[in-house]
């Protein structure tokens, strides 16, 4: 598996490649990425940055949406999340 960022954002922002066949797996739209700031946030969420704003936008992998995008302190985002998926 490998991920890529697109600054662009004409195709997509991020998009998950199988590394032997070369095909697209999975694309996550919405804003752009900044070169080499992708990571995952535990098992279930895919982070970026973009590139010239204070922002940082948050995927869920299972429901490929974009679940946040903003300047925010993420704590307080990841707290919300929590609280709601008890309730």
């Amino acid at each position: 598996m490998l991920l890529t960022s697109e600054i662009s954002g004409h195709l997509c922002n991020v998009c998950v490649w199988d590394g032997n066949s070369g095909t697209a797996l999975v694309s996550y739209k919405g804003g752009t990425s900044a070169p080499r700031t992708l990571t995952f946030l535990g098992q279930g969420h895919l982070m970026s940055a973009v590139n010239n704003k204070p922002l940082l936008h948050i995927w869920e992998l299972q429901r490929k949406v974009n679940i946040y995008t903003g300047t925010k302190d993420i704590n307080i985002f990841f707290k919300n999340q929590k609280q709601n998926q008890k309730n």
